[in-house]
């Protein structure tokens, strides 16, 4: 059963309507239908909220045994997460988070030099002051 069929399905179990639903997750009832069509993949932030409307972990929206990946990262300030069940639109996301991932570290490391250098001069304060107390 693909994952649109799954919502569609706890939906009417829970006896809610599409404008329920789309209230719920603070979108429009047009965008909510199409990820019941299977027009649009919700990305796994929306899957997360539509398991949490449900009550259900996000792991029961998503079919098993097929080519489903599921990544969710959050590192710090970071959070990048990819739900696809398209090999290649898979592989292509996974490839974007990583060059995401890459720039945060990137950040991070200039981050850590600046910290270095004011840490460096800050300690050359103290040494001056030191000096000039005695």
């Amino acid at each position: 059963m693909e994952t649109c069929e799954k919502i569609r399905l706890l939906r009417k179990e829970r006896e809610l309507s599409q404008k329920d639903m789309a209230e719920k997750l603070q979108m429009s009832v047009n965008g909510y239908s199409k990820i019941e069509r299977g027009e649009t993949e919700p990305n796994l932030q929306r899957l997360k909220q539509i398991a949490d409307v449900f009550g259900v972990s996000p792991r029961e929206l998503v079919p098993q045994g097929s080519n489903n990946v599921v990544c969710f990262i959050n590192h710090g300030t970071y959070t990048g997460n990819t739900f696809a069940n398209d090999e290649r639109q898979t592989h292509q996301q996974l490839l974007n988070e990583i060059e995401k991932l890459n720039l945060v570290i990137a950040h991070k490391d200039e981050l850590l030099v600046r910290q270095e250098r004011e840490l460096a001069d800050l300690r050359k304060m103290l040494a001056f002051l030191d000096n000039n107390k005695s």
